[in-house]
């Protein structure tokens, strides 16, 4: 459905919306066909990607789709699926609030009136459609923001390597069950917009059966979809579904520098157990480290964040962490992001994929289907 036909014919839909302020956890719960309720401005690509196959009938955001920091891809790609999006303006906090007390219920979308009831209490509001050629014109000029957003994360990583160098080089003891990962080839998989395809490729190609995998928060879902189950999973755990909690041999919550994890008592109501780790850095370089300092023989890393754009989509103030691991340790792994391309255009041009080398021990079957 194009979007000029969902707001210029005299539409009409009814059916079910969902809403939940966070919106990875929205996601968990989504059913195709409903109507999606967003709270979230400048969508990563992953996430964007991760909505579409959810296949919602519309999708209304109670924050603009731009907040205007910078051109974020993943607005744009969401506009190009061709699912109609609205915004609430003046609407929004009336909405939030009956969202807040009834996520899911019935509404009525009848042009741009909204109607949602829930309980039987209902509320009617006025939606804006987010027409594409405004949306266009908004990425165009925020692409002008990009030397500033650049300034902005430089000089923060800076100051930031300054403030984090003895900590991030202090030696720390790692769970003894790390100790499985010694003169093994370890595939480390974080999310990101092109790691299930470089999962893919890389699966499809090369024998994985004696490798190791560790799976970075929702990057343990992404190891199950393809049948390897994770030896490791690595993070706040905010983002990895009670499957791949459950099915993953070892979890290593990484505790947040002020000691909060949120996560803990999701762990211990599925009676899983469990390490706590706290290490400076975001998971992905904990899980990196991990690897390094178990003394891994080979390492390689799908779906690594180290990039301006991959700090604005995940909203990081500065890329210190990211940076000072790749002087401690960057010789030591090998960064296979961009995988499923590479083949594709080695292939284009009659050319054959680097190889990647598979280690054969004898130690536990990673391809069995779980």
């Amino acid at each position: 459905m194009e979007q000029h036909g969902f707001f210029e014919a005299p539409f009409f839909w009814r059916g079910r919306y969902r809403f939940h302020p966070l919106t990875k956890r929205l996601l968990h719960r989504f059913q195709p066909g409903e109507l999606m309720f967003l709270q979230h401005s400048d969508l990563d690509r992953l996430m964007a990607a991760s909505i579409a196959r959810k296949l919602p009938v519309a999708i209304v955001n109670l924050r603009p789709y731009l907040s205007g920091q910078y051109a974020a891809p993943g607005v744009y790609d969401l506009m190009e699926t061709g699912i109609p999006l609205f915004e609430t303006g003046d609407g929004a906090g009336r909405l939030l609030t009956f969202l807040k007390n009834y996520p899911v219920g019935h509404a009525v979308l009848w042009r741009r009136r909204l109607y949602i009831t829930a309980s039987d209490q209902m509320l009617m509001t006025v939606l804006r459609p987010v027409r594409p050629p405004t949306l266009q014109r908004e990425l165009i000029r925020l692409k002008e923001t990009w030397q500033a957003r650049f300034r902005d994360i430089a000089y923060n990583t800076a100051v930031f390597m300054q403030q984090e160098v003895e900590t991030m080089g202090a030696p720390y003891v790692w769970p003894a069950v790390t100790e499985q990962l010694k003169g093994k080839t370890v595939l480390i998989l974080i999310r990101s917009a092109t790691s299930e395809a470089d999962l893919q490729a890389l699966h499809q190609a090369y024998d994985l059966s004696d490798w190791m995998f560790i799976g970075v928060d929702g990057g343990a879902d992404s190891l199950l979809t393809y049948g390897l189950r994770p030896h490791f999973v690595v993070g706040d755990f905010d983002s990895v579904s009670d499957r791949a909690l459950t099915l993953s041999l070892e979890r290593l919550l990484h505790v947040y520098a002020d000691g909060r994890a949120p996560e803990r008592e999701r762990l211990l109501k599925l009676n899983l157990p469990f390490y706590t780790i706290s290490v400076p850095g975001t998971s992905e370089d904990v899980a990196i480290r991990m690897a390094v300092e178990s003394e891994a023989e080979t390492i390689f890393v799908i779906g690594r964040h180290h990039t301006l754009l991959d700090a604005l989509e995940k909203g990081r103030k500065g890329l210190s962490s990211t940076v000072l691991l790749t002087l401690m340790y960057g010789h030591r792994f090998d960064d296979l992001t961009g995988f499923a391309d590479w083949q594709k255009r080695f292939a284009q041009k009659g050319h054959t994929a680097p190889d990647v080398p598979s280690v054969s021990d004898g130690t536990w079957t990673g391809t069995d289907t779980v």
